[in-house]
């Protein structure tokens, strides 16, 4: 029995390599066996082959393509939020007030003010970090925060056909990239002009619309469905970790005279999304299919359980008024709008109003600003 055992392990391997399920394909018995016993031998081997096919998830590669996912995550949200936490160092909130007029790099104020002054104030606003050059009204901060918002609504759609069409390892890295490129540049334009800052803004927005549907397109690619509930709550989080850390990461950088404080913040960031690009170009492919880096043993696995990724996963017509009307689509896009607008508004605004209307020190700020 041991040299049967042996060729129907065999013709497992044989079957799995081929993507072709072990109840579709069966050997004939051999002389002198019963075609039941060995019908019943083959299905036990095939379960417990079933079992062994993949080591378990958090000792496999694709568990490393999750936190690599987890990475992009967190160098997208924190790039696009490190604004709300570096304008309270960056604005001079005290040098406006009333009716303002402005041209763009600067404002003036008409003399009047209904706004405490630091004099008012027991030990004034001269706090580390608070101290910021640029004059720009709280309606020019509020149009900076929403511009990433304009470019990606350009970009989501397109953003989730190509990534089920083409390459989505690419698509994702030259997300990241435009990310990184506008950071590294965030002080020069911001210190420049505001209206080009405001277009730098936008184009960062253009590489957020690709974000959300090159890693959903990822995920069918490389984990199999049993797991991938799991696979979104670990590379989703690297969204909390971003936004909680970027309020400790920002109040210290805006306390330094180094590099002019606040201008290191983008710096530190852009770095961090440099090494994740070399990571992710590295160790990353589209599919299980093209990766070098993979097991056989889980490169099997994973084309039994997800089938050939390698090809487009796109085909046929899409019913979109079908998807439109759907009562589960609905409730889906409501729900992630009220979720999505509270959490962006507290993001970007948050930090802002501790400091112009609490008057928190910029210390305390970070703590507040983590809780949420």
């Amino acid at each position: 029995m041991t040299s049967e055992r042996d060729k129907v392990d065999e013709l497992i391997l044989k079957v799995n390599a081929n993507g072709i399920t072990p109840q579709t394909s069966q050997p004939p018995p051999p002389a002198g066996e019963s075609k039941s016993t060995l019908t019943n031998e083959f299905d036990k081997v095939a379960i417990t082959n079933e079992k062994n096919a993949s080591p378990p998830f958090y000792r496999s590669y694709r568990f490393v393509i999750c936190i690599l996912l987890a990475g992009a995550f967190f160098c997208s949200t924190s790039m696009r939020a490190d604004l709300g936490m570096a304008m309270v160092c960056m604005v001079n909130s005290t040098a406006y007030a009333g009716s303002l007029s402005f041209n763009g790099s600067s404002t003036e104020s008409d003399g009047s003010s209904d706004i405490c002054t630091q004099e008012e104030i027991p030990g004034g606003l001269v706090n580390a970090g608070y101290d910021g050059q640029l004059l720009w009204s709280p309606s020019m901060q509020s149009i900076l925060f929403s511009a990433t918002y304009y470019g990606g609504l350009i970009t989501v759609l397109p953003g989730g056909v190509l990534a089920d069409r083409f390459n989505p390892k690419l698509i994702l890295l030259l997300a990241i990239a435009d990310y990184v490129i506008v950071s590294l540049l965030t002080p020069l334009i911001a210190n420049a002009n505001y209206y080009a800052f405001f277009v730098a803004r936008i184009f960062m927005g253009f590489g957020e619309g690709f974000v959300l549907p090159t890693m959903s397109s990822l995920a069918a690619r490389w984990f199999p469905a049993s797991e991938r509930s799991t696979v979104a709550a670990i590379y989703t989080s690297g969204n909390q970790v971003a936004t909680s850390s970027i309020s400790v990461i920002g109040s210290k950088l805006c306390s330094t005279n180094f590099l002019g404080g606040w201008p290191t913040i983008f710096y530190l960031l852009s770095i961090i999304g440099t090494l994740w690009m070399t990571l992710w170009s590295l160790l990353v492919s589209s599919s299980p299919q093209g990766s070098r880096w993979i097991s056989k043993r889980e490169q099997h696995f994973l084309a039994r359980c997800v089938g050939n990724t390698g090809k487009k996963l796109a085909s046929g017509a899409i019913p979109w008024l079908a998807i439109a009307l759907s009562p589960a689509m609905i409730a889906d896009l409501l729900s992630t709008f009220a979720a999505n607008y509270t959490a962006t508004m507290m993001q970007a605004f948050l930090p802002t109003y501790y400091k112009d209307v609490l008057l928190v020190d910029l210390h305390k700020v970070r703590f507040y600003f983590s809780l949420k």
